[in-house]
């Protein structure tokens, strides 16, 4: 459940685009702050190969990072790159439509305040898997899609904001239907946090008001599944 790996990884879906007026070694950099400052919090799928203690492991690496300023290092150093690329060409217009930098920092920062309530859910978040990859099914497929057949930036951006829209739909509502309210807003939080500033902003459901229908209740960990499938199939 890493605060801003959404932004990451959208990142890597359009850095080729961007990499003529940014710094040539744009990518190269982009990927050591990744690198050297995400931690792995082993929210993915069970399987046999995964150690019995895997979800600790990453609880204990998320606390570290967060007392070590690594995941919000992270966040700056990706600052860092998208202000070198504010210019007017296309190229630096799509980062600048799909980044909130400011928003990226900030929902860092509340993941770390909030990690107590990570460490108490995270094990139930993981166990949502299968619904939710159930859940978004339909919506990765006709994104996948889009994205294979070299869309234009407007396309890529309204399929992004579809997306976006429809997966943390799903995980929010299964969260808070199988782990309870505390961990969907927690989860509504850092999803409406790293929502591209391009989108229509989302409406929240849990944080304020709480459920407004409990018929709507579908889904769960599509965070994990939407990391694991874009670093999958994008970054092969």
């Amino acid at each position: 459940m890493i605060p801003h790996v959404y932004a990451v990884i959208i990142l890597y879906t359009v850095i080729s685009l961007v990499l003529l007026e940014c710094p040539r070694d744009a990518e190269h950099r982009i990927q050591l702050c990744i690198k050297s400052s995400l931690p792995n919090f082993g929210l993915g799928p069970p399987n046999d190969a995964t150690p019995p203690n895997a979800l600790k492991t990453s609880i204990e690496m998320s606390k570290d990072s967060c007392q070590s300023k690594k995941l919000e290092s992270s966040a700056v150093c990706m600052q860092d790159f998208l202000d070198q690329c504010q210019g007017t060409t296309d190229r630096e217009q799509l980062l600048q439509r799909l980044f909130d930098k400011d928003k990226i920092i900030e929902t860092v920062r509340y993941f770390c305040s909030s990690l107590n309530i990570y460490e108490q859910n995270a094990e139930c978040i993981s166990n949502q898997h299968e619904m939710v990859t159930n859940c978004s099914r339909g919506e990765t497929v006709r994104y996948l899609t889009i994205l294979q057949g070299n869309p234009t930036y407007d396309v890529l951006i309204q399929a992004n904001c579809r997306f976006n829209k429809i997966a943390m739909s799903c995980l929010e509502n299964y969260v808070f239907e199988n782990c309870g309210l505390a961990a969907a807003e927690f989860i509504e939080t850092i999803t409406i946090g790293q929502t591209p500033p391009s989108c229509e902003p989302r409406q929240r459901k849990y944080s304020q008001t709480g459920p407004k229908d409990n018929s709507q209740c579908l889904t769960a960990s599509i965070w994990t599944t939407f990391i694991l499938l874009f670093i999958k199939v994008i970054l092969k």
